[in-house]
């Protein structure tokens, strides 16, 4: 019995080496990750145009992608948990536009086709939709300047619309508009 619990005993301790031997690898590949990502992120300081973003949307290390010139020139649209997007729910809710279901108790906002949907399933749509004005307006002022970031701001600018039909806008109207460069 002393035997084969001093044979359990040394399994145990070879098992133990291995993983430890695992996890050294695992730790060098992390320090590897790190440092690509570093460098990564210094090459991109020099991009103009080109942000580290993590996969949540937020600036962070894990990833990098260029900046569409929607983002570039007018920054990004507020989400509907911003104080601008509770300011839009807000409005809606005061025009009618926003219930609560009373079979769920979900919260639906009501659609351009007249349909209520979860709220989850709304984008922020802008009123005037935001390539005409900057085309029209923003790009005077230039790149993400006070005045253009005032107006991607605005409340008043947005409305709650569905996801796909909104996408579906955006995706037919940049088949005839692009962004113009900034004139500032």
């Amino acid at each position: 019995a002393l035997a084969k619990t001093g044979q359990g005993l040394s399994g145990e301790i070879a098992a133990g080496s291995a993983a430890a031997k695992a996890e050294g690898r695992a730790a060098a590949s992390a320090g590897d990750d790190l440092a690509e990502a570093e460098a990564s992120a210094a090459r991109n300081a020099e991009q103009p145009g080109v942000q580290r973003a993590s996969e949540d949307g937020s600036a962070g290390a894990r990833s990098t992608r260029k900046l569409s010139l929607r983002e570039r020139y007018l920054g990004k649209t507020p989400g509907k948990k911003s104080k601008t997007g509770k300011a839009v729910i807000a409005r809606m809710k005061k025009d009618g536009k926003i219930r609560v279901n009373p079979k769920t108790g979900a919260t639906e906002f009501k659609a351009s086709n007249n349909e209520w949907y979860d709220l989850s399933r709304a984008d922020m749509a802008h009123k005037t939709d935001a390539v005409t004005w900057w085309n029209e307006t923003g790009r005077s002022y230039g790149a993400k300047a006070p005045e253009v970031r005032q107006w991607m701001l605005n409340s008043d600018n947005y409305y709650l619309e569905l996801d796909s039909i909104n996408r579906s806008q955006g995706a037919i109207l940049g088949q005839t508009q692009t962004y113009l460069p900034p004139l500032k």
